[in-house]
């Protein structure tokens, strides 16, 4: 199903780099990579990796794809014990990202 994780980052776009750091319920993160292809990396990391890709970049959105492999479901479990007995240790997947500026654009 559709998920939607709202978070607040510091992020900074150059023509060959992405940078930042930034927080969400999932806990504190930073950006690293190239402009079109970075990654997202916890400080307390539950997932093996979590790629994105830009596919559309404006002065103050940037659109594009992410994909996921081995992340932890046991938040998930913990939060949901009935249907938890049936989730994986680990999930992968992929979706669509949209970031919007909403400040010092």
């Amino acid at each position: 199903g559709r998920t939607t994780t709202p978070f607040t980052a510091d992020v900074v776009f150059t023509s060959d780099s992405v940078s930042g750091t930034g927080k969400d319920e999932n806990g504190e993160f930073r950006f690293a990579g190239g402009a079109t292809n970075f990654k997202k990396i916890y400080l307390k990391p539950f997932c093996d990796v979590i790629n994105y890709e830009v596919l559309k970049r404006t002065a103050t959105e940037v659109f594009g794809t992410y994909s996921f492999e081995s992340c932890s479901t046991a938040s998930y479990k913990e939060k949901n014990p009935f249907l938890g007995l049936f989730a994986p240790s680990t999930t992968n997947g992929s979706g669509t990202f949209q970031m919007k500026c909403n400040s010092n654009c």
